[in-house]
């Protein structure tokens, strides 16, 4: 019972934080949400920022295997490129408002920066580094076009995340219906494929 209350509580925040953010939640939210009362939350979690954490790196967390993805040399550099963009885009459809939540609360909240470095700077430093490695070998060969991972990363989550960020606006104003959406959906990601696939490699 003391597991299932707990586990409410933090479920909860996580509702509350990711469709309002850290400075407009209150813990009165989160417990009346998770169907307990203040002073539990207190118990479990002692303040409305214990909770923050738990939840931002809870998120972060699921983040990193995609792109741990990325240097399997299981799969040739092609395919691992395909699928981390494929496997991103799906990512951000089921969770369409954890771009937000990540950008906005690194940019208001110290805290969310250090939490960032903690859980995810030196898995991306080495993510980046054998990347780096395999995409200079690669362009040196003339198999690819000249980039840096930095470059080839940062291009993938922004034409993926860009797709998302006029929608919500869109279906409003153009009254696109759930099925049109999902259509749209699924062209973007093909788009992107051939986009990055197409920046990368040489004709």
């Amino acid at each position: 019972m003391e597991k299932k209350t707990e586990d409410n509580i933090l479920w909860a925040a996580e509702q509350e934080f990711l469709s309002k953010g850290f400075a407009r939640t209150t813990t009165a939210d989160i417990a009346k949400l998770a169907g307990t009362n203040h002073a539990l939350l207190h118990y479990y979690y002692r303040s409305k920022e214990n909770l923050f954490i738990k939840v931002f790196e809870k998120n972060i967390q699921t983040i990193i295997p995609l792109f741990c993805s990325l240097t399997d040399n299981n799969l040739p550099l092609k395919e691992r490129i395909q699928n981390f963009i494929e496997v991103h885009f799906d990512y951000i459809v089921q969770n369409p408002r954890l771009p937000y939540f990540i950008i906005n609360e690194i940019l208001s909240n110290a805290n969310c920066v250090q939490i960032f470095q903690k859980q995810f700077q030196s898995i991306i430093n080495e993510i980046n580094a054998k990347l780096e490695a395999e995409l200079r070998q690669e362009y040196e060969t003339g198999h690819i076009n000249n980039i840096t991972a930095g470059n080839l990363i940062y291009e993938i989550i922004s034409l993926n995340i860009c797709a998302f960020v006029a929608m919500p606006v869109a279906t409003q104003l153009l009254n696109i219906s759930q099925e049109e959406y999902l259509r749209f959906v699924q062209q973007r990601k093909a788009e992107n494929v051939v986009t990055i696939l197409g920046r990368l490699y040489k004709k």
